[in-house]
């Protein structure tokens, strides 16, 4: 049990001059500031008592802060060696603290370079991961890394004074659609005084409101548009003690929140908005389905497909629930519309209140959902796991009803007979390639092909218009398309997919 731990903080993985202090600080002056130090302490400690409690590693569920303890209970070097672990994330972290780059602390407006950043490393990962010895403290490199520029986020940008009550969960996070970023030529604060004397000069110097924006910090690599030396306005500064040179390209002052004290941070009495919105979304980043970077393969080579899911290895389990709801939806938006989809487990669902909104997107795109559940699904594995009861009595009939689905209730050594039994029902033809024909602005704008008696139904891709208003198909009695008697599949860049009933 110790081991299996160990390998999930794999995964959760003094100078303080750009960002929230490391360490914490002393003094009067800062005794409300808080560090990185805090919030990787707390991500962390949250995320394991979550993972503890919702896959009954406790005999009881008790609070996070206490799940560690009563897990390891007398096994003080089993206990050492995970908050080891910790450390050793939060040593990577550290070290991001002193660079120059911009991006790395979300200064400079470098918003979508920070968020570019952080998705590579995630990707880096994924990789890691798929090796067999893969390098544990390589991969605690990369979520100390992660964590830090996650956290500073929150501290210089102006996400918090935008009101925003929740952490920035597309950030970071592969094919997320980001918040706008103020372009080069907007003024994004006014001056204010930078020397901390007047506490609350700077409360109100932002400009924009609907955009998001990050403080130039002089130190750094990100150079902020020049202003005329008679503005009283322009790119926010970071601001502090640390920020030798600003305003001088910047507005005077600034908008970071690194810091409960206003010699330092600008924005002041806005740290501990800022600091608990970055805890959120460390621990997020460490549990949340969302964060994590999704492989997909899309190809229309059918061997191709077979081959990739050939390779598919599993590994650990042995706790029974699964997050099924995040790994079908993400499937369902990956769906063309009327589409079918198949959903094979033997796991009952751990996010099964996400159920409703699977169904939403799969009504909104016209996918159904069919499911062929194996083993001990629906039923209690005694003896390897002490499941807690799901209150709702089965997402995946809701899921399958909802969606015009069927819910098959088999052996695993029915699956083979089960599928083609459904796909039969689901696709009563069988499909074949009949031709491949090419033209070019020498041929003629017609092509005439003759159905065999056997074909129920035609599938015709033309491959360089993405419009069916470029595209007739009709038979001897007229437009099958204008008739209603042909149904267009897909309309997609470079290619418009038909589909007809021939009669």
């Amino acid at each position: 049990m110790e081991k299996f731990l160990y390998a999930v903080m794999f995964f959760l993985v003094s100078h303080d001059v750009y960002g929230f202090p490391l360490f914490p600080l002393t003094g009067w002056a800062h005794i409300n500031t808080r560090s990185h130090r805090s919030m990787v302490n707390l991500g962390i400690g949250r995320a394991v008592g979550q993972f503890l409690n919702d896959y009954n590693y406790l005999e009881d569920s008790v609070h996070w802060m206490l799940a560690v303890d009563v897990f390891f209970g007398n096994d003080s070097d089993g206990k050492e060696k995970y908050y080891a672990s910790g450390e050793e994330i939060y040593s990577f972290l550290e070290k991001q603290e002193p660079l120059k780059e911009a991006y790395i602390h979300c200064n400079g407006e470098q918003i979508l370079e920070a968020h570019t950043f952080l998705v590579s490393l995630r990707q880096q990962m994924k990789e890691i991961v798929k090796e067999p010895d893969y390098s544990t403290s390589l991969l605690r490199e990369n979520v100390g890394k992660s964590l830090y520029t996650i956290q500073a986020f929150y501290s210089t940008t102006n996400w918090v004074e935008m009101d925003r009550n929740k952490t920035y969960r597309e950030f970071g996070v592969p094919g997320k659609t980001l918040s706008e970023v103020a372009a080069g030529d907007v003024d994004t604060c006014s001056d204010c005084d930078n020397s901390g004397d007047n506490k609350n000069s700077c409360i109100n110097n932002l400009l924009v409101t609907d955009v998001l924006t990050s403080g130039y910090h002089s130190e750094q690599d990100a150079v902020s548009p020049q202003r005329s030396s008679k503005d009283t306005k322009g790119k926010c500064g970071f601001g502090g003690s640390s920020d030798t040179n600003n305003g001088e390209t910047t507005a005077s002052g600034g908008i970071n929140k690194d810091r409960d004290y206003q010699t330092y941070s600008p924005h002041y009495q806005l740290h501990l908005k800022a600091y608990f919105a970055a805890v959120e979304a460390t621990f997020q980043f460490l549990i949340d389905p969302e964060s994590l970077t999704t492989l997909v393969l899309r190809t229309e080579n059918g061997l191709e497909m077979i081959s990739a899911l050939s390779n598919l290895t599993v590994s650990g389990g042995g706790d029974y629930p699964e997050c099924s709801m995040s790994g079908l939806r993400k499937c369902i938006e990956e769906c063309q519309n009327h589409s079918t989809v198949f959903v094979f487990t033997d796991a009952t669902s751990k996010d099964y209140p996400e159920y409703d909104d699977v169904i939403a997107i799969a009504l909104s795109k016209n996918i159904t959902v069919d499911f062929m559940l194996t083993g001990g699904c629906c039923r209690r594995k005694r003896n390897t796991y002490r499941q807690k009861r799901q209150t709702l009595s089965s997402v995946y009939d809701l899921i399958a009803t909802a969606t015009g689905g069927n819910i098959y209730r088999i052996d695993a050594s029915q699956i083979t007979t089960v599928l083609q039994e459904a796909t039969e029902e689901r696709f009563p033809s069988a499909t074949a390639i009949i031709d491949v024909l090419s033209m070019n602005t020498s041929h003629s704008n017609n092509f005439q092909f003759v159905a065999d008696s056997y074909v129920k139904n035609i599938k015709i891709v033309i491959a360089g218009t993405s419009n069916t208003s470029d595209v007739d198909l009709s038979n001897t009695s007229g437009s099958l398309i204008a008739n209603g008697e042909a149904t267009v599949l897909s309309e997609i860049p470079d290619k418009v997919v038909i589909t007809a009933v021939v009669s």
